[in-house]
């Protein structure tokens, strides 16, 4: 007869029965429950991430029928860097996967260590499909990680117009700012990306913040001698103040005339 342990070997913690801990416990040395305990919880996790970092449609379909569907283990449940079986499919760009977890479930919104969440992972893996499913998925596109990057940032960095627009069309904030007070026009601006940068001034992003260094997104487009994004930003930025609109227009075509010389 199989020991009150063996059926809550995958049971989270906090969902373990105090009735059934103390009878485990009295059956068993500390050691013996340490071991039986958490080395097969440890293997079930990581088999059941394993699969769904790899594509490993069968065996994900196995536990989210099985050890899941019966409750024995939680479909949010994390590695040792707080990952769960959603980071991991996303991360790796496995759509098809990510669309059964998310069915099954799975909260879009689980911070790993690092706070970050599926969605951060979908946006470097360059998975347009994945980051949408996780938005339609209610994924939080203003989360941001450790370092205040948000799935946004990422896309930026990536130089990825395509998500930074899916990004934005989910309501993402084009004026988040991470740790170094960048913004993700500051971004666009420092790589020349003129799509990213069209994409954010139409989201109304706001060209007059600084970062820590007390740089706007022109002065990183100057720097970085990047002459249309120059252009671009400076037809964006408020004029001085009692300009009438031909003035504002004779104004912005001579800063522009300027930059082009």
């Amino acid at each position: 007869m199989s020991s009150p342990l063996s059926a809550i070997i995958f049971r989270n913690p906090g969902a373990w029965p105090r009735s059934q801990s103390t009878q485990a416990f009295k059956s068993a040395s500390a050691d013996t429950v340490s071991i039986r305990f958490g080395i097969k919880r440890i293997k079930a996790i990581e088999e059941f991430l394993d699969a769904a970092k790899l594509g490993d449609k069968a065996t994900l379909l196995g536990f989210l029928h099985g050890p899941i569907k019966s409750g024995q283990l939680g479909i949010d449940v994390q590695n040792i860097v707080g990952h769960t079986a959603l980071h991991e499919a996303s991360t790796s760009g496995q759509l098809e996967l990510v669309q059964a977890l998310l069915q099954a479930g799975a909260n879009a919104n689980e911070q790993s260590f690092t706070r970050e969440i599926a969605l951060h992972g979908a946006v470097r893996s360059g998975s347009l499909k994945v980051v949408q499913a996780l938005l339609q998925a209610q994924a939080n596109p203003d989360l941001p990680n450790s370092d205040d990057f948000t799935p946004l940032h990422i896309a930026t960095i990536q130089q990825r117009g395509d998500i930074a627009q899916a990004l934005l069309s989910a309501k993402a904030n084009p004026n988040a700012k991470n740790k170094w007070g960048l913004t993700p026009l500051h971004l666009a601006a420092q790589r020349g990306n003129i799509e990213i940068v069209r994409l954010l001034l139409q989201a109304n992003a706001d060209v007059t913040l600084k970062d820590k260094k007390g740089k706007t997104a022109l002065e990183w487009a100057t720097y970085a001698q990047h002459p249309l994004i120059i252009s671009l930003i400076l037809q964006a930025t408020p004029p001085p103040i009692g300009f009438s609109p031909s003035e504002k227009k004779a104004y912005f075509r001579a800063l522009t005339l300027q930059i082009e010389d």
